[in-house]
């Protein structure tokens, strides 16, 4: 009969020899699974897996199963992906954990199963068949283990039933099934069966006709190589009925399917949050942003607005480039040298205007007034009002107001009037249709001072404008009636792409020429009258060159609380 410390001895080695000492398991579970073999798996040469789907040699326990149905060689190397139909559900670190979740469970079956066979080593244990399912559900391996006799048996059921004990119910590739049972294809890693993953769906999202923040423009560059910065500008015009933005609409997912027959829920798509603000509207079938008015687009708060006045917070200056708005301008400090300010609407400038532009349909108010170094250019179809007018060009279509004018070009088709404030006009010349009012003319030096009335200065700017116009149309469609006859009479089909274009061209032309000469028509027909035209000065100066209608009188003398008219019938100019 054995002692019990040789049957103490027996144990000890038969658990050393199946799972290794303490210090071997200790220093296997510092080892790397994806590295080096573990001990006593002896390869003929080392395998190192060629990528994460491929396990690493078989461990300790599995081989010495394979050895006993194989005899001595060297073990296979475990593939996740081999003999599979399709590409694996699994990438990056979450194949990587699958890999080493599928080696500790090969190598406990292995033990287990090795376990059972030392315990009877005359034992008739049957084939069997283990199944590992992915943690995302959506794969499972079978893994067939050879009987423990070779004259043992495999049955199909033994298959089935590890899948049902593994829960996978869904996606069993029954062919495969068939071909593993028929094949008896033992140590190999085959995926069996495949879940169906999820789509997800896509969120609404928002695609911007205009970028919340203006992009540079492109600048062009001049024929001296030199780039004009003013000219870009960020203002964004919009028109009623421009599309702002188009809103793309969530797309719903497709729930996927586990193999064990658990669903797996897409997410919840959301819409898209329309950054609708003031004067914008969402089109019939809700895909578009749209501008209910004209004016300008602000992106404020993460929703687009559309403003009828456009406000500038500071300087009109390389920050902001050129100002050409459709509708009112508020600009909070100056107009530097060299920038363009123009609005159809009315153009309000808290600061002064240095040597620059600025144009308006409606009313020009310059809170502090206009350093122009002779190159600034006011013009309004409205009235202008300024604190004063130094060294400038001044047109208005109405009146103009100023404390101050020097050395400037004003011009009103009603009338001007310095008597606030100094009320001083010295230098420069003043042409109103209607009357000017003024506290001082001229000045005790003799500062010569040009005074005109009866004359609407804004409607003969504007006619000259008309006629040159009109001469640049006139050469055009000179050049078209050419270039049309020219290729009319070499017989080219008159359907041509090359004939439509110049024809279409030559129509617009005469539109517009029709246009202007209607537009002539009517300004020739305002005619001021000259029994209204009047001068009222407090102080009249020499030299003074008054001017009414035809009529030509130079102020030699000093005037005081004067008042100028024109006597029509003696066709004479009268100071009282």
């Amino acid at each position: 009969m054995e002692q019990p410390k040789e049957r103490e001895h027996s144990f000890k080695k038969f658990f050393t020899t199946l799972f290794g000492s303490k210090e071997t398991q200790q220093q296997e579970e510092k080892t790397p699974l994806l590295e080096a073999p573990p001990a006593g798996c002896t390869p003929a040469e080392p395998v190192q897996p060629a990528d994460p789907a491929q396990l690493p040699p078989i461990p300790d326990a599995l081989s010495q199963l394979w050895q006993r149905w194989a005899g001595p060689g060297t073990p296979p190397v475990l593939s996740l992906a081999a003999n599979a139909s399709r590409p694996l559900p699994l990438t990056g670190d979450a194949l990587e954990r699958e890999v080493k979740k599928i080696y500790r469970r090969l190598d406990q079956d292995a033990r287990a199963r090795l376990l059972k066979i030392l315990q009877e080593p005359e034992g008739d244990l049957e084939a069997q068949c283990w199944v590992y399912m992915a943690k995302n559900g959506l794969v499972a391996w079978a893994f067939l283990v050879p009987p423990q006799k070779s004259e043992g048996t495999l049955a199909k059921e033994t298959i089935e039933a590890a899948l049902q004990e593994e829960g996978v119910t869904t996606g069993i590739d029954t062919g495969l099934v068939e071909e593993l049972y028929q094949s008896k294809a033992y140590f190999v890693l085959r995926p069996v069966a495949w879940g169906t993953p999820v789509v997800e769906g896509c969120d609404g999202k928002i695609v911007p006709r205009f970028q919340p923040q203006e992009e540079p423009k492109a600048l062009e560059v001049d024929e001296r190589g030199e780039v004009d910065y003013r000219a870009q500008s960020y203002v964004r015009h919009v028109q009623k009925g421009d599309v702002i933005c188009d809103i793309v609409q969530p797309e719903p997912g497709t729930d996927g399917m586990r193999v064990d027959g658990t669903p797996i829920h897409a997410k919840a798509v959301q819409p898209a949050k329309v950054p609708a603000g003031s004067n914008t509207t969402l089109s019939e079938d809700g895909t578009q942003l749209v501008a209910t008015m004209d004016g300008h687009l602000e992106f404020k708060g993460s929703v687009f607005e559309i403003k009828s006045f456009l406000d500038i917070p500071g300087d009109v200056d390389y920050s902001t480039g050129n100002v050409d708005f459709r509708g009112d301008v508020h600009i909070a400090g100056d107009v530097r040298e060299g920038f363009i300010v123009r609005a159809t609407g009315k153009v309000t400038i808290d600061g002064l205007v240095e040597a620059a532009t600025v144009e308006a349909s409606g009313d020009v108010i310059i809170t502090k007034g206009v350093l122009g170094d002779n190159r600034a250019l006011i013009k309004s179809r409205g009235t202008i009002r300024a604190k004063y007018l130094e060294n400038c060009v001044a047109y208005a279509g109405d009146c103009i107001y100023a404390d101050c004018i020097v050395s400037s070009q004003v011009y009103s088709d009603a009338k001007i009037q310095v008597v606030s404030g100094r009320g001083t006009v010295i230098g420069g010349t003043l042409i109103a249709a209607e009357r000017i009012d003024a506290g001082i003319i001229g000045s005790q030096a003799g500062r010569k001072t040009e005074i005109t009335l009866g004359i609407l200065p804004y409607v003969h700017e504007e006619q000259r404008n008309n006629e040159i116009d009109l001469q640049a149309i006139h050469a055009e469609l000179e050049e078209l009636d050419k270039s049309l006859h020219y290729l009319e009479n070499r017989g080219m089909d008159a359907s041509t792409e090359k004939l439509a274009k110049l024809r279409l061209r030559k129509s617009v032309l005469g539109l517009k020429e029709n246009k202007l000469i209607k537009r002539q028509l009517e300004l020739d027909q305002q005619i001021p009258d000259l029994s209204k035209c009047r001068l009222s000065c407090g102080t009249l100066y020499p030299i003074t060159i008054l001017t009414v209608g035809e009529s030509v009188r130079t102020i030699e003398q000093t005037w005081t609380r004067c008042t100028v008219i024109y006597n029509v019938e003696d066709q004479e100019i009268q100071i009282s």
